[in-house]
């Protein structure tokens, strides 16, 4: 596996080798750099792992939604991300950095993680599949060595994914309930 840090200014495609199965693959041709599975059928625990880390990634709430952050096989909270009804939200790491996840476009389509100030960090852009959702990864210049390059493009694509599946039964929305 390749790290994600070394594909600054190259678009990263997210896709779902087998649209039965809940995998991701971050790659570029036939390098990989990042996977992205969920651990069942139903329910939003789903692993995610780069050359640089591996963590968990789950669900949790009901009035307030959150997504926990634990590092694979641990199960203190690195980091949370606290979402607004429409998707939106903050990812506050253990650290006490915080990241500012927002649509950038009407169509919910483009998807950015930026600083607190609205610098651009991590781009993505869903695309049209036949089956499942693909989308492209752009890590900005000015974020290629940051430590949390990796989280954030493993973790942008997990809420783009679970959002995905109220288009596809919208009881089992990120934001209605656990799925």
């Amino acid at each position: 596996m390749k790290s994600i840090r070394t594909a600054v200014g190259r678009q990263l495609i997210w896709k779902q080798p087998d649209s039965v199965k809940a995998e991701y693959e971050l790659r570029i041709s036939d390098d990989l750099f990042a996977t992205l599975r969920w651990i069942k059928r139903v329910g939003s625990l789903a692993t995610a792992e780069s050359a640089e880390d591996s963590w968990t990634f789950k669900r949790a709430g009901f009035l307030k939604p959150q997504v926990l952050v634990r590092a694979d096989g641990n199960d203190d909270d690195i980091a949370v991300f606290d979402a607004n009804t429409n998707g939106t939200g903050f990812l506050s790491l253990s650290d006490g950095k915080r990241f500012r996840w927002a649509d950038t476009n009407l169509w919910g389509t483009e998807w950015k993680w930026m600083s607190v100030d609205g610098t651009p960090l991590v781009c993505f852009k869903l695309e049209s599949a036949p089956i499942g959702i693909k989308g492209t990864v752009e890590v900005k210049s000015s974020v290629a060595a940051a430590i949390e390059v990796p989280l954030l493009t493993l973790l942008g694509w997990y809420l783009i994914v679970l959002s995905s599946f109220r288009v596809i039964e919208p009881a089992a929305s990120l934001w209605s309930h656990s799925v």
